[in-house]
């Protein structure tokens, strides 16, 4: 059978009461009360992590934080460490626009016709071809600005293989610094610089 264990407990309770006018008394007063308060107060206690192993080089971890830094650093980490998700189909480069035939560019009234113009400079590439057929279409149609729809139209009436992207050989064209922007979306002109190339055709 267990023994009951009995004791006493104790409790001392200081007072300090003055009625002397004496400053320094009762500053001295002052400082036991608050060195007693001190004693008295309890110590909050502050957890660490523990220190991190050592790396293969030689060198220690970094210095022990507090729990809260600890898991927030733990959180990171993980977050950190989420693979990433694969691209979406949606976000592959959209497909070029398709040119229309314009029906009211009229390619057979000109004094130069289209396609003895073209046999005469001989443009190699489609960059130069488009070069070309803007430069006529300027000088004989007075067309100032073109789009893939002026050049398509014209491939079809030369019977040229349009290529995927129709819209590709103009932005070269402006990148050779052969061809300005247009007013117009997607519209292109020719310049002084582009002209002379086509000059020096054939």
């Amino acid at each position: 059978m267990a023994r009951d264990d009995k004791g006493t407990v104790e409790m001392t309770v200081i007072h300090f009461k003055t009625q002397s006018d004496n400053e320094t008394l009762q500053e001295n007063i002052r400082s036991i009360v608050q060195t007693v308060s001190r004693a008295l107060t309890p110590q909050t206690r502050v957890v660490y992590a523990p220190a991190q192993l050592s790396g293969g080089n030689g060198t220690t971890g970094e210095q022990p934080q507090a729990t809260a830094d600890f898991v927030e650093a733990v959180d990171d980490d993980l977050e950190l460490s989420t693979p990433a998700k694969p691209k979406s189909k949606s976000g592959s480069r959209p497909q070029p626009r398709t040119p229309e035939l314009l029906d009211d560019l009229d390619l057979t009234s000109a004094t130069v016709p289209l396609k003895a113009f073209m046999e005469q400079k001989h443009p190699a590439g489609d960059t130069k071809k488009y070069l070309a057929i803007a430069y006529w279409l300027k000088t004989y149609l007075n067309v100032n600005e073109i789009t893939m729809d002026h050049v398509y139209t014209c491939y079809r009436s030369l019977g040229w293989n349009v290529p995927n992207d129709a819209g590709v050989a103009l932005r070269n064209a402006k990148s050779n610094a052969w061809m300005k922007k247009g007013t117009g979306k997607g519209s292109y002109a020719i310049n002084h610089v582009g002209e002379g190339v086509v000059n020096d055709m054939g």
